[in-house]
C-alpha cells in the first residue's frame, strides 16, 4: 500500500464531516482525539477542517487535500442515510465508479439477523474501484482506504467509538508503514513547580543534540493552588517523541524512573530533564 524509502515527514490532514458538526448539535472530539493519537506515535497532524454534507462542495475538498496532503484521515458520513455521502464523494473526486462490496454486506446481513435490512444499508457496501474496504467490528460501516494520486485516504465513521477502533486497527498501523517509525518512546511523569520560561531556559541549557526539540507547553487549567499543569515533550527530528514531563499534584512530589533512553540521547540528560528536583525552584 505504501511505497518504500518515504520521509517520515508525512503530511497528515484530518477531515470531520457532518452538518450537524458546523451546527453545533456535536461536538467534534474525533480530531483533538486524532491528533492526540498521531502524536503519540511520534507524528503530527499537518491540518484539520470540516466540512458540510454538501456534494458539490465535499468532492471539490477532497480534490484539493489529496493534492495537499501525504495522508487524509476523513470521519463521518459512512452511514446508510441520504447525506452520508462521503465515499460517493470521495469516489467522484478520485474518477473512480463504486462497485459491490460482498463480505462487507454479508457483515451488515450478520448484523441484521433474522430482521429485514434496510435498502438505504445496502451503499455501506459499496466501495469506490481500486480501494479496500476495512472490516469493521463496530456498526455496519466498513471503513474505506484509497490511493488518489501520493494521497492515501482514510475514510472511517464518524461515531467516536467506531472512529478509534477503526484507527488503532486500520489507520495506525499503515501510518507507522509508511513513516518507517514505531512506537518507541519514553514517558515520564514528574512534578515541576516553576514557570514556564525558567523551565524552558534549564532545557535549553541542557544541550541536547540537535536533532532533539524540547518543546515547552503551559496549559491554561491549573491542577493545584500552586501554578498551571506544564508540560515538556521532547521530540526527535523525524517525530520521535522522546521524553514527557508533565506535572501532577505537588503533594504527591514523585517522579517515575526513565528506563530507557532513545540513542543519542545521554543518561544524563534525561535524568537532569526528567527529574522534578533538577527544577524545583531553589
Amino acid at each position: 500500500m505504501f511505497g518504500a524509502g518515504e520521509e517520515s515527514n508525512v503530511r497528515i490532514h484530518v477531515l470531520t464531516i457532518g452538518d450537524e458538526l458546523l451546527d453545533g448539535q456535536v461536538i467534534d472530539s474525533n480530531t483533538a482525539w486524532l491528533g492526540a493519537a498521531i502524536v503519540d506515535m511520534g507524528l503530527s497532524v499537518s491540518a484539520s477542517s470540516t466540512e458540510r454534507d454538501d456534494r458539490a462542495q465535499l468532492v471539490a475538498t477532497f480534490e484539493r487535500l489529496c493534492a495537499e496532503a501525504d495522508v487524509l484521515i476523513c470521519s463521518g458520513g459512512l452511514g446508510p442515510t441520504v447525506d452520508d455521502i462521503t465515499v460517493e464523494c470521495l469516489a467522484e473526486a478520485a474518477g473512480v465508479d463504486r462497485a459491490h462490496h460482498q463480505p462487507s454486506w454479508d457483515r451488515i446481513l450478520q448484523i441484521y439477523g433474522e430482521r429485514e435490512v434496510p435498502e438505504s444499508n445496502r451503499q455501506q457496501a459499496l466501495i469506490p474501484v481500486g480501494g479496500e474496504a476495512l472490516e469493521t467490528r463496530v456498526g455496519t460501516a466498513p471503513g474505506v482506504w484509497l490511493k488518489v494520486g501520493e494521497c492515501d485516504v482514510f475514510a472511517v465513521p464518524g461515531v467516536p467509538r467506531e472512529m478509534r477502533w477503526h484507527f488503532e486497527t486500520h489507520v495506525a498501523p499503515r501510518l507507522l508503514e509508511r513513516a518507517h517509525t514505531a512506537r518507541r518512546h519514553i514517558r515520564s511523569r514528574a512534578f515541576v513547580i516553576i514557570g514556564e520560561s525558567d523551565l524552558a531556559a534549564r532545557v535549553d541549557a541542557l544541550n541536547l543534540p540537535e536533532r532533539f526539540t524540547p518543546v515547552v507547553f503551559v496549559g491554561t487549567e491549573p491542577l493545584s493552588e500552586v501554578g498551571p499543569e506544564i508540560d515538556v515533550t521532547l521530540a526527535h527530528e523525524l517525530g520521535h517523541a522522546m521524553g514527557l514531563v508533565h506535572q501532577a499534584s505537588p503533594r504527591d512530589l514523585m517522579a517515575d524512573t526513565v528506563h530507557r533512553c532513545e540513542p543519542g540521547l545521554r543518561a544524563e540528560q534525561a535524568d537532569q530533564l526528567m527529574g522534578y528536583r533538577r527544577f524545583a525552584p531553589r
